[in-house]
């Protein structure tokens, strides 16, 4: 039996996704779930709190730090 990102069901934290957005610049959805080890359902409401939060910005389907977020970054 394989398993597949899609399996991990473990929230993916603000800070995982900061780090992991800090390293890639940019990433759609899809790609942040895998690289945070969650799914991409777990990972909307993440990427959603952080936008209110003004610490990412959705620039068509994917999604970069704000000034903000990479301030928390560094």
């Amino acid at each position: 039996m394989t398993t597949s990102i899609s399996d991990f069901g473990e929230p993916a934290t603000v800070d995982a996704v900061i780090r992991a957005l800090f390293i890639k610049g940019f990433a759609t959805p899809q790609l942040l779930a895998s690289a945070v080890l969650t799914n991409e359902e777990r990972l909307r409401g993440v990427l959603d709190r952080m936008a209110a939060d003004g610490l990412v910005a959705e620039k068509g389907p994917m999604y970069q730090l704000t000034g903000e977020g990479k301030t928390r970054g560094a």
